[in-house]
């Protein structure tokens, strides 16, 4: 698991982490480590997901406590398909 300190730019890409089983891995010259992650369910996302297979899990650390920006790149070709749950816990 990869531990970060303040101050200190990261990149943590989604599809090196634990996708679940709705999502796919896709190949993209344009993209990111030529790579990037699509979902395949057309689900309402009014409610964030609550099953492993709907999730994406990065796992990393901090050093300690404080204010910590986070950046997303996101592509969304259609309205109503823009948006996505984003969670930081301390796994409590």
């Amino acid at each position: 698991m990869p531990s970060f300190t303040s101050g200190q730019n990261i990149w943590l890409e989604p599809e090196c982490g634990n996708t679940g089983a709705n999502w796919l891995v896709k190949s993209d010259d344009q993209a990111s480590k030529q790579s990037y992650l699509t979902y395949e369910l057309n689900d309402n996302l009014s409610n964030p997901p609550i099953s492993a297979n709907d999730q994406v899990r990065i796992t990393f650390s901090v050093a300690q406590a404080g204010t910590y920006k986070v950046w997303a790149r996101v592509k969304a070709p259609q309205d109503g398909g823009d948006a996505f749950w984003f969670k930081v816990d301390d796994d409590s």
